[in-house]
């Protein structure tokens, strides 16, 4: 069997990177265009069958249908915080068929310069890609060489950050225009386009030590089929994936229904320790590695913002709360990593105990 050496686990991180988009967010405009174009899809969900079943362990859930609040069916079995409403093939559809994803991505990085493109590697997907190395060697292996499939890899920023961290990386994305952006930035083909029909055939064909899903398998509709074909492929010894959590931010999204809902506007269902330690030991995993960390602090600091402006448009206190908050960001932030009550975890499973260790 594999080295058990305890997981390695780490918790927090500076704030830096959240800052820049809970600016942006703050603006009220802007937070009305986001909250407008979440709306559609919204309506089409909650036009879609009650969800009787849980989304990862698939037991029956409690009956909620008296309760109006996004995530409430939490699994008894598993502890997943399941959405009101089935993630249907037509809401599936909706969400990824009509190219506004596409769209959206054109216009945010279709001019990005290339050290532009570089810097957002360097700064947010580098600490990914080197955490996931750092993992690799405390769980006894030498990453050197290993080569990374990055699935849902977006415009490249994490192939890329692989890349420099020493791993052999590809990916595979959906959107054309996004895997043309990032070749074009990497000036390399290192993205292939494909689609969501074949997502399991590739999984399941894989030649690769590790694959990866940064913030993708959320929005995986057969989620049980997904990790099967990561346990059957004998290829695969690690699988490395982000994936939002119930965690503090759903509950400031609750009190503030008049804000954007930047973790709960976009996923229909979240994960917690609970869910993802049954998600491990259902398909024969082992945690190898996980961090802990998110934008909860810079969520309650721009909702109450935002609440005051609606409230009482421009004013000095909206001021003297930002100022108030900022030197307190990561430190109440950390607390709530230790807890594991952040918005998001990436980690690390190695599939060495599913039939013995792969050597």
């Amino acid at each position: 069997m594999s080295n058990r050496t305890p997981p390695l686990r780490r918790y927090g991180k500076a704030s830096a990177e959240y800052l820049g988009q809970s600016a942006a967010l703050s603006d009220p405009e802007q937070d009305r265009v986001m909250r407008h174009s979440k709306q559609r899809l919204l309506d089409i969900y909650r036009q879609q069958p009650l969800r009787t079943s849980c989304k990862v362990c698939g037991g029956p859930l409690p009956n909620g249908a008296r309760e109006n609040i996004p995530y409430y069916l939490f699994c008894p079995a598993c502890g997943h915080a399941n959405g009101r409403f089935e993630d249907t093939q037509a809401y599936h559809d909706a969400y990824y068929g009509t190219g506004q994803g596409e769209d959206d991505v054109a216009q945010a990085y279709g001019a990005e310069t290339a050290e532009a493109f570089g810097q957002r590697v360097a700064d947010i997907y580098l600490p990914k890609a080197m955490f996931l190395r750092d993992v690799i060697v405390a769980d006894g292996h030498d990453p050197a060489g290993m080569s990374c499939v990055d699935f849902g890899a977006g415009s490249g920023y994490f192939v890329e950050a692989l890349h420099r961290a020493g791993f052999a990386a590809k990916g595979y994305e959906v959107s054309a225009k996004q895997v043309d952006l990032g070749n074009r930035m990497m000036d390399r083909a290192a993205l292939e386009q494909t689609d969501f029909a074949h997502t399991l055939d590739i999984v399941r064909t894989l030649e690769a030590d590790i694959l990866s899903m940064i913030f993708v398998l959320e929005h995986v509709r057969d989620h049980h089929r997904l990790l099967e074909a990561v346990r059957d492929n004998r290829r695969i010894k690690y699988f490395f994936f982000s994936v939002p959590l119930h965690g503090v931010t759903a509950f400031w999204e609750a009190v503030f229904p008049n804000v954007y809902a930047r973790c709960t506007s976009g996923h229909n269902h979240l994960y917690t320790p609970q869910s993802l330690t049954w998600m491990a030991e259902k398909y024969g995993f082992r945690e190898a590695g996980s961090w802990w960390f998110g934008a909860d602090v810079t969520d309650l600091m721009r909702s109450v913002a935002l609440g005051l402006h609606q409230r009482y448009g421009e004013s000095d206190l909206t001021r003297r709360w930002t100022e108030a908050m900022l030197p307190m960001i990561d430190s109440l932030q950390r607390v709530m990593d230790e807890r594991k009550l952040s918005s998001e975890v990436h980690m690390l499973l190695a599939t060495d105990e599913k039939m013995g260790d792969k050597a």
